[in-house]
């Protein structure tokens, strides 16, 4: 026998299984119940300050990431730290492998070889490590870039206050190094928080110092670096700028 649907029947059905359609695309997506967290790693963010500017950095067993208000990102992983360097926006950047990264700061030098005695600073509300040194050299060849900046004569600093944040034990040793390496920091793999200069007639400059820092947490998605990127750049033309890329050489032979 031949069934006959009315057409008010054929219009309650459509706009009945329309309903339905439409409540499935709004409510699916709020019902997350079955879908899996993003992993979450425990670690340090920091809010630092050079002559360069100001640094956003997170550090922590996933990587290290170290973001100025305007410049190049570097960002690291393990298991081999090499070190990404890029602008956002920009297809050109550099790679550089840990080891060679390491060679950006000769003259630094571990914490077990200082013989110094240590004194205890608060900085940025963290019990932190400092040791002064003598060193008797012009500003140019003692802060960040130096090798990049002017030749006319510069103040005389006499002496340098170190300051480092110990025992963080959330924060790898090769993340410690990148960060303290990056900054130009004498004392290898321990985290920057402080420098202080003392110039020759009385003068003191704050040339490094942290206005942040504390624990929390991070994401894959802070280390993630950018497809499609052309690694044709040296780490001196990206961090210094392209003036630079002349004498990049002179940093990585």
């Amino acid at each position: 026998m031949k069934t006959v649907v009315s057409s008010r029947a054929k219009h309650l059905f459509n706009w009945t299984a329309g309903f339905a359609a439409v409540a499935v695309l709004f409510v699916a997506p709020i019902d997350s119940a079955g879908a899996a967290a993003a992993k979450s790693y425990r670690g340090i963010v920091a809010r630092q300050t050079t002559s360069w500017g100001i640094y956003e950095i997170k550090a922590c067993e996933r990587g290290i990431r170290i973001a100025p208000h305007n410049g190049a990102v570097l960002i690291a992983c393990p298991p081999d730290w090499t070190i990404y360097i890029f602008r956002n926006g920009q297809k050109r950047a550099a790679k550089i492998p840990y080891e060679k990264f390491r060679t950006k700061n000769q003259n630094a030098v571990k914490l077990s070889s200082i013989k110094a005695k240590a004194q205890i600073k608060l900085v940025a509300g963290i019990k932190a490590t400092q040791f002064n040194f003598r060193i008797n050299q012009r500003l140019a060849d003692t802060t960040m870039g130096g090798l990049y900046r002017t030749r006319e004569t510069q103040p005389l600093v006499m002496n340098k206050e170190v300051v480092f944040a110990p025992n963080i034990e959330n924060v790898p040793k090769k993340a410690k190094g990148i960060w303290s390496n990056f900054f130009e920091i004498p004392i290898f793999e321990e985290i920057p928080m402080q420098i202080i200069l003392h110039l020759k007639g009385g003068e003191t400059r704050a040339y490094f110092d942290t206005k942040s820092m504390k624990e929390g947490n991070m994401t894959d998605a802070d280390f993630a670096v950018p497809s499609g990127l052309s690694y044709t750049a040296q780490f001196a033309e990206m961090i210094y700028g392209q003036e630079t890329e002349g004498v990049a050489d002179l940093l990585y032979p």
